[in-house]
Order: C-alpha cells, then structure tokens, then sequence
C-alpha cells in the first residue's frame, strides 16, 4: 500500500514544480527584452529547481533500489566512537523532533517491523548522502552566468547550505540508528532463547501418533 504523502514531500514537489515554470517564464521573457536581470533570474529559479528535483528523483531511485538490500551492520552504517561524543555536544536529542520526516510511514511501528525501520534509516541515510554530493552539481549553472568567475561563489554557497540540509539528516539517522539496533538485536536474543527452549514444538511434526 502506497503511503500517505507528507505535508513536506507535498512541498518539496510544489516547490519543483513552481521553480520549474518560473524558470521557463523568466528565460522567455529575458528572449524577448534581452534585459539580463531575467536572465539571472531564470538560473536562478532553475537552480531551485535543481536542487528538489534531484532529492526527489535520488529518493524514488535509492527507495526503489535499495530498500531491502542494504546491510545493516556494515561498516558504512556503523556508529564511529566519536560520533556519539559529538551529537551529544551538538544536542541532537533536543532539536531532531523539531524537523519534519519525508514519509513518516517509513518509521512506524504499528506498519513496520523493527527490522524493516532500521532498513528504511539506512535507506534514508544513504539518500541524503548521495544528495550531499549532488548538491555541488548545481555548480553547472555557473556557465551560464556572463561571467562564471565571479558567480561560482553564490552557486558553491548555495551548493553547501544544500549539502548541509542533508547532512542534519544524516546526524538524525546516525543517532537514531544505534538505539533501535540494540533492541533489534534484543529482541532476536529474546526469539532465539524462546526458540531454543525444552520441548518447544519446532514444526518437525506433531507428537501424536
């Protein structure tokens, strides 16, 4: 069953889209008058564009891809020594509930198994990883600017408050990750000991004659 959309995947498709026609609008006009401004004003509104349409496009091809087939306990995934001293000097706990969640879905016990949430964090990990590095190819609308030299800047500013974006939800994941693991990890102790119990009907055959 599809999941309910999210007031914030709602906004982030409204926002690409809107940027997109703006786009369009403002270059046709910049044709017509030839004034620069709406020139810049085009890029501009395209590089908007850019950004959310990437995360969008990067989330639907990371979902569809990897959701099931990442590993866990890999090393990638795995909590650094020094990551926790760090989210605790950044106060992660006080401020990760404050922001919003893509698809919400993803992370509810009642529609998921605690085994499918820590694979849909590392899925979601992974895309805003990915969009970290996707953000600096918006660096390619510098080229369309009169004079790229002096632009690059605004374009690898606005590149890294994108990639910074992203990297708060990493830090969310990363610190959310660790806790659920443990009782993941818990409660398939808490399974394999039930399992393992004297006289515990494994399903070999029924002890009736």
């Amino acid at each position: 069953m599809k999941a309910e959309e999210s007031i914030f995947e709602r906004t982030m498709k409204n926002v690409a889209a809107i940027s997109a026609v703006l786009a369009g609008i403002l270059f046709i006009v910049y044709r017509s008058s030839r004034w620069k401004i709406f020139f810049s004003f085009a890029v501009t509104a395209g590089t908007v564009c850019y950004h959310f349409t990437i995360r969008l496009f990067c989330g639907w091809v990371v979902n569809y891809a990897a959701a099931g087939h990442l590993q866990q306990d890999a090393a990638w995934f795995r909590q650094k020594k020094w990551e926790a001293g760090l989210y605790r000097k950044l106060r992660v706990k006080q401020w990760k509930k404050k922001l919003p969640t893509y698809v919400s879905d993803n992370f509810s016990m009642e529609k998921h198994s605690l085994d499918e949430i820590v694979q849909n964090m590392c899925v979601a990990e992974l895309v805003h990883e990915i969009n970290i590095v996707l953000s600096y190819g918006s660096l390619a609308f510098t080229f369309l600017a009169s004079d790229w030299r002096e632009d690059i800047w605004i374009y690898l500013i606005t590149a890294t408050l994108a990639a910074c974006f992203d990297v708060v939800f990493v830090i969310i994941q990363r610190f959310n990750r660790p806790r659920l693991v443990l009782l993941q990890e818990k409660m398939h102790r808490m399974k394999k000991k039930e399992y393992l119990k004297p006289g515990k009907d494994r399903g070999f055959g029924s002890k009736e004659a």
